[in-house]
């Protein structure tokens, strides 16, 4: 017989297993009781509201977007030729992604960088 190598307050795999499970069964228990109380027609009202809210919110973005995408050609506009703007172009470089912006009208661009959520700017299709 080998000795026993735990000390007198650790659990065996299966003994941590098994009250894992316990509090998951207890949790799970008071979730349900919890969903039980729900007042589905103060929450269907809710739902009705706040789907009435975003469609608003929709129509209001897309007059919103047009005059977004003036601003940000007039804030990435070409400093070399002053008639066009700085678009985004991505493109992929050893298994990440780089950006570079180059003008819409002429020759200008700018050099590749790591293309993150943060970066502003049009897009190029």
């Amino acid at each position: 017989m080998s000795k026993n190598t735990r000390g007198v307050k650790e659990f065996t795999r299966e003994q941590r297993l098994s009250k894992e499970n316990k509090q998951l069964k207890r949790e799970l228990n008071h979730l349900r009781k919890q969903i039980a109380r729900l007042d589905v027609d103060r929450f269907e009202t809710m739902k009705r509201l706040s789907d009435q809210d975003e469609s608003e919110r929709f129509e209001e973005n897309v007059g919103s977007v047009n005059s977004n995408i003036e601003d940000l050609k007039k804030e990435w506009s070409c400093r070399a030729c002053e008639s066009g703007w700085l678009e985004i172009t991505i493109y992929s470089k050893v298994g990440e992604t780089f950006y570079f912006r180059k003008c819409s009208n002429c020759f200008k661009r700018t050099k590749g960088q790591r293309y993150t959520a943060n970066v502003r700017g049009i897009i190029k299709k």
